[in-house]
């Protein structure tokens, strides 16, 4: 998984030159088609989202200037539709992840924010 944007191409590629049991994780766009079979998934920063919402609060008198937080809960991130690997996961995972990604969007889990927070997290169980 690199954080790099565009220049994190080559952990993509490492991966995919390591054979098939190995994988890497793209970020900031679906990036499954830079190496097809070999990019597990994408975490898709979803810029579209945060642009419409500051854009639809302006038309509607109603935008304020400063820091807006755009995570699970606002539709702001998220995985790739992995067309190239989504057969390789089993099921019961994709249940999981929605389950906890429902649990998010309602408030029911928080995720933390600060690294004390991250200290006394407790996992949910699913």
């Amino acid at each position: 998984f690199h954080a790099a944007g565009k220049g994190g191409l080559g952990v993509l590629h490492a991966a995919a030159e390591a054979g098939p049991s190995h994988y890497g994780i793209g970020v900031d766009r679906d990036q499954d088609d830079e190496h097809p079979g070999r990019v597990l998934t994408s975490m898709m920063k979803r810029v579209d989202a945060a642009v419409f919402a500051a854009v639809k609060d302006l038309a509607e008198g109603r935008w304020k200037a400063g820091e807006r937080v755009f995570g699970i809960k606002e539709g702001g991130i998220g995985l790739s539709p992995m067309r190239h690997t989504r057969h390789r996961v089993p099921k019961a995972v994709f249940e999981r992840l929605s389950k906890l990604e429902k649990q998010i969007r309602v408030g029911k889990l928080q995720v933390p924010k600060t690294e004390e927070e991250v200290q006394v997290f407790v996992p949910p169980t699913v």
